[in-house]
């Protein structure tokens, strides 16, 4: 499997929740977190505003057709949830929100 990023070391997922309104003034719902990081080189400063882009890709060269974050974006996105691209000290950091199953079934008629 190829990846966006070259294996440079250990990667990191965290997965937490807690009570969030997903806007100000919505009652207070379940949300689950995850947490994704790297120890590469990171993104450039440059680049961090575009990740999201579909087919943006620093990798064209080898085969990258930049889908995969527009991908991930879209189906968050269809499940009500979100990803940001966190700054970090080191490595890349993302963050990815969704409403948790129990918050999605007691909103539902």
């Amino acid at each position: 499997m190829r990846t966006a990023v070259e294996s440079n070391g250990p990667t990191s997922a965290v997965l937490w929740t807690f009570l969030a309104a997903r806007h100000p003034g919505d009652p207070p719902e379940t949300q689950v977190f995850v947490t994704a990081s790297d120890d590469g080189a990171g993104i450039s400063s440059a680049n961090r505003a575009r990740v999201f882009e579909p087919f943006f890709t620093t990798r064209r060269d080898s085969g990258g057709t930049g889908l995969g974050l527009g991908i991930v974006v879209a189906l968050l996105k269809a499940h009500h949830g979100t990803i940001e691209l966190v700054e970090a000290d080191i490595g890349t950091t993302f963050r990815i929100q969704l409403p948790s199953a129990f918050s999605s079934a007691r909103s539902e008629p």
